[in-house]
């Protein structure tokens, strides 16, 4: 599914990351995807977790408000789709 970021993420230089975020709509209806910065090691990060985003190696920066792929975590299960 896709969704807009809500805040500015910044990668590691020269690694593949997945950034767990927590999905919800905006006002307007629009689907927002927040990044959990806890760390990828975090069973708590995972645990409120909607989905993640997958970022590229040669990719640092994912822009505030930018488009961008979301994979659910549990499809079937998410309320707000």
């Amino acid at each position: 599914m896709k969704a807009r970021t809500s805040q500015r993420i910044i990668s590691e230089k020269g690694r593949n990351e997945f950034v767990f975020v927590r999905l919800e709509r905006s006002s307007g209806g629009e689907m927002l995807a927040t990044p959990i910065l806890k760390g990828s090691g975090a069973v708590s990060t995972l645990a409120s977790a909607d989905g993640y985003i997958f970022v590229e190696k040669g990719r640092e920066i994912v822009e505030a408000g930018e488009t961008v792929e979301i994979r659910l975590l549990t499809p079937n299960n998410f309320p707000l789709l």
